[in-house]
């Protein structure tokens, strides 16, 4: 399975293998690559009692970032840890982090991988969360400057 992620422009700038095909398995592993194809960090996901995922630097072999899940859990919610002192990565990037383990979520009952239309809502929501924040970030730095917001002047 591949997964080609692209930003906000519409350029691809990553891609997630899985290299074990065999989704009833108990262990999987995936690739995180740039847009020139270059590995940027490996990730092991086993499930046993629960779902755990650990995202390793391929230069450097430290562990990026780990996530896990417990066992029969209705709802998906991940916790996350990330690394004190890590270095900013593509793998740290959190539309890669988003999509790594929306993939990994994915239930399978036998019948593949989620329907394309919930992985495309999956990767607009995340486009928008994206979006989102840049605004606010943007109107917070405005704001502490003094600046007026762009549309202030619309209900006087």
């Amino acid at each position: 399975t591949n997964i080609y992620i692209d930003d906000c422009t519409g350029e691809p700038f990553a891609k997630i293998s899985e290299q074990n095909h065999q989704r009833n398995s108990a262990v999987s592993q995936y690739t995180i690559q740039n847009a020139d194809g270059d590995v940027i960090a490996t990730s092991n996901m086993q499930r046993n009692y629960g779902t755990e995922v650990d995202v390793t630097d391929q230069l450097t072999g430290k562990r990026l970032w780990s996530a896990s899940t417990p066992w029969l859990q209705i709802a998906d919610s991940w916790r996350v840890d990330m690394r004190a002192g890590a270095p900013e990565s593509l793998a740290t990037d959190p539309r890669v982090v988003l999509i790594l383990l929306a993939e990994v979520s994915a239930p399978t009952w036998g019948l593949g991988p989620l329907p394309a239309w919930l992985m495309s809502m999956t990767v607009v929501c995340c486009v928008c969360m994206c979006w989102c924040c840049v605004a606010c970030s943007q109107a917070v730095a405005d704001a502490s400057k003094g600046r007026p917001s762009p549309r202030s002047d619309a209900f006087v």
